[in-house]
């Protein structure tokens, strides 16, 4: 009986090394997170951001593969690099909130794009963020040329 003991031993911190990793691997920075969720998304792999998020971030990514699948939309072969990610965390109520603020580059142009995160179960998930203003699926003119007056 005495023999079972090194190996229960054994087994146990076998057992805790491996817990160990696996939370590691699961509590991922928020930084982290932001920079895997922008590369899925801009390399098509819509389906692993999606893994990144909540339920109303995968709404959004839902509405986003209708739009880069339609017949008329283009591929888009742009690869982004980040630049720089800053992330300031918030508590509201019993959430845990960060909103991060990632400096992008598309080979064009620097720009600006902010993603919020929620903590759940001590894990950090892309969140959709409320949207403010309207949206337009088209381009449109929002406003009527203005008449010419004809010469007489």
């Amino acid at each position: 009986m005495r023999s079972l003991s090194p190996i229960l031993l054994f087994a146990g911190c076998l057992w805790a090394t491996s817990l160990l990793i696996a939370c590691q691997a699961k509590d991922a920075a928020p930084e982290t997170v932001v920079q895997e969720y922008i590369h899925f998304v801009t390399t098509g792999q819509l389906d692993n951001a999606a893994s990144l998020c909540t339920p109303a971030g995968r709404a959004y990514l839902s509405a986003l593969r209708e739009v880069m699948e339609a017949a008329d939309a283009s591929p888009d072969s742009v690869v982004v690099a980040i630049r720089k990610v800053n992330c300031q965390t918030t508590v509201s109520g019993a959430i845990d909130t960060v909103l991060c603020q990632c400096l992008e580059y598309d080979g064009f142009e620097e720009y600006e794009n902010t993603y919020r995160l929620v903590a759940i179960d001590h894990k950090w998930w892309v969140d959709a963020l409320p949207q403010e203003g309207s949206t337009h699926t088209e381009e449109t003119i929002l406003m009527p040329a203005q008449p010419t007056e004809e010469k007489n």
